[in-house]
């Protein structure tokens, strides 16, 4: 009698059983010989021309292991210095901090009322718009600094500033409850715009402890008041709450990678034109000046004629004054004057004659072209693009709050259409 693994390979054709190899596996575990290892065979993999070529299952394995550790490591060198800080201090965590990962604090679980009520204050929509009025009163109070002011004044300046520090503490502690401290990808500390917020509220309690301590005997301690300039730093905290100003300093912070290749191409072309003005111009940017100037035709003449042999304010008598008179000419104000200088120039010591050598007019044009129009440029096209991308970054990570408080508010309808329910 024929095994059932004989007469399905004499009934169907090869293709069909390589296109099938559970079959050939099943057939073989129905048979009474040994059980074949067809099903353990290589796979094949196709090529862009469909050819099969067999790929062997452990250095794929392995590969992809590699792959990975590839992406991670990459991945890692890509985080900025505070990001990997984060994560080097979360693998450093003990136990018991990673069993409350998700808790603010190590305190807090999510489930936990107060964090559920801080959690509904920051996102109500009208959070932002009493922070930013609290802010606007704040720089109001400080811009009332004068160096002469009474009793009364002070007072009323002293008691706002303490009031404003107090609510921005508060404001700090109740985004941290509910954000989380410093572990967690939307943590009070992942943020820049909160670190520089929390820097500001710190300096500002810093400066009330020690304005405090001063005036209570301690003289040495007044030195420290200098902290009371960084309060002027505190309008900055309304570029996070305004969206426009966020998207220019986000611009700006993100195009200082690319400016900086920009910088030395600009700063390579300003040394290169430097040494050629020096080698063409040095020691020619003098001229004679008084009355009856004419028949004076070098230094000495000028001299002996009882004239002044004065040199140009712009010249290229060393790289240092050539690198300030080509600055001059990139920034377009005043550059027809040196250019001019350079057309009339004749010689060491030798008194300058109008449109002497018009061939010059080649470098000053050159450099204008090269520089001021095409490398100076180069910047604002970086800006340009760079505010292009953080625009649709921040359109995206807009859509996403929007899709998120959609989802929340079809979630909170679904509970109480649960309840209702419930309850019938």
């Amino acid at each position: 009698m024929e095994s059932l693994e004989t007469r399905s390979s004499m009934e169907l054709p090869p293709d069909v059983l390589l296109q099938v190899p559970n079959l050939h596996r099943s057939a073989s575990m129905l048979s009474s010989r040994p059980p074949s290892l067809g099903h353990l065979r290589t796979p094949e993999h196709s090529d862009c021309n469909g050819k099969g070529s067999p790929a062997s299952l452990g250095p794929t394995h392995v590969s992809l292991e590699d792959n990975t550790e590839d992406e991670n490591a990459e991945e890692e060198a890509n985080l900025s210095l505070v990001s990997r800080l984060f994560l080097w201090l979360e693998k450093k965590q003990p136990d018991w901090c990673r069993q409350r990962d998700t808790w603010s604090m190590y305190l807090f679980p999510p489930e936990s009322r107060f964090r559920i009520v801080c959690t509904r204050i920051i996102t109500h929509k009208m959070f932002d718009h009493i922070v930013l009025l609290i802010i606007f009163l704040n720089c109001i109070t400080i811009a009332m600094e004068r160096p002469y002011i009474s009793g009364v004044e002070r007072f009323f300046l002293n008691l706002t500033n303490y009031i404003f520090t107090a609510i921005f503490v508060a404001e700090m502690f109740i985004k941290i409850v509910s954000l989380g401290w410093c572990f967690g990808e939307k943590s009070y500390l992942r943020s820049s715009w909160n670190l520089l917020d929390g820097m500001l509220v710190m300096i500002s309690v810093i400066d009330i402890l020690v304005s405090l301590i001063s005036n209570s005997g301690t003289k040495i301690l007044g030195m420290l008041r200098v902290l009371r300039l960084l309060r002027t730093l505190r309008p900055l905290r309304v570029i996070s709450r305004a969206p426009g100003l966020k998207l220019v300093v986000e611009t700006l912070m993100s195009s200082l990678k690319p400016i900086g290749n920009i910088v030395v191409i600009c700063c390579a072309f300003f040394i290169i034109f430097g040494i050629l003005g020096v080698q063409l111009f040095k020691g020619k940017f003098f001229i004679c000046q008084g009355e009856d100037i004419g028949n004076v035709t070098n230094k000495s003449d000028c001299l002996q004629a009882n004239k002044k042999w004065v040199r140009h304010k712009y010249n290229f008598d060393n790289l240092g004054q050539a690198l300030m008179s080509l600055f001059v000419l990139a920034s377009k104000d005043g550059w027809v004057d040196i250019m001019y200088y350079g057309l009339d120039a004749v010689g060491v010591d030798q008194q300058p004659v109008m449109n002497y050598n018009p061939w010059m007019l080649l470098y000053f044009i050159s450099f204008l072209l090269i520089v001021a129009f095409f490398v100076l440029n180069m910047f604002v096209g970086v800006v340009v693009e760079n505010f292009h991308k953080c625009r649709r970054h921040q359109e995206a990570e807009e859509a996403k709050r929007r899709e998120e408080k959609r989802l929340k508010r079809m979630e909170k309808k679904r509970r109480s259409k649960e309840k209702e329910l419930a309850g019938r």
